[in-house]
């Protein structure tokens, strides 16, 4: 049985909760639809923080996840436009990437969520509500719609605020950290474009691997 084996590297701790289980998610998506061989997914290589260096993380966690099919690199986009992201951050380390000499892995896939990624939290508001085991409904806890989610600047600000208003009259307080790991193993991530694009990157991976017969 083929096995898949892939690196991950995140901006933060917390993406290391949310992230992987979403790849992990639309990975199983993609084999399950397109894959033209029985295929086991092993846990990821999770990158933790690097130290500080002179040489670009990005380039350090290639080097790190040599021997792996594929890497896939997270950047917030921020303030800026996710194109821009990629155009100023990530391609340019493709470029040096592909130049070193040393064993580094060749398959990189960026992931860049809208501002950052507990945008992604936000996208499935049933989903977040049943979570949250809150009776307030979308509407009072002014959540954005599924089209607004990648218009709000300050998503983790948001769901703090959202929190604050679930919390004030319980004993037991959630917090935000327990959020990552349910929300990225069940929300429905099909309509920030954020999210398209990046399962495009993953499917053209996948397709390289000769594990799916089919890109669209």
């Amino acid at each position: 049985m083929r096995q898949i084996h892939y690196a991950f590297y995140g901006e933060g701790t917390t993406n290391n909760r949310l992230l992987p289980a979403i790849i992990h998610r639309s990975i199983v998506e993609m084999i399950i639809q397109y894959g033209n061989q029985l295929v086991e997914i092993l846990e990821p290589y999770i990158i933790d923080q690097l130290p500080k260096s002179q040489e670009d993380p990005m380039i350090q966690a290639a080097k790190l996840a040599f021997g792996y099919d594929f890497l896939i690199v997270h950047f917030d986009a921020n303030h800026e436009m996710q194109h821009r992201v990629r155009i100023h951050r990530f391609d340019p380390n493709i470029e040096k990437i592909a130049q070193i000499q040393t064993e580094h892995c060749e398959k990189i896939v960026p992931l860049i969520p809208v501002y950052s990624s507990e945008s992604w939290m936000l996208v499935d508001s049933r989903c977040l509500i049943d979570n949250l085991s809150t009776e307030l409904s979308a509407e009072e806890l002014n959540l954005p719609s599924f089209f607004q989610v990648e218009t709000v600047s300050n998503p983790r600000q948001l769901l703090i605020t959202i929190l604050d208003r679930v919390n004030k009259y319980r004993r037991n307080k959630i917090d935000i950290s327990e959020l990552y790991l349910p929300l990225g193993n069940q929300s429905n991530l099909y309509r920030p474009n954020s999210y398209s694009i990046f399962s495009h990157y993953l499917e053209k991976a996948l397709k390289e691997l000769g594990l799916i017969d089919k890109l669209y």
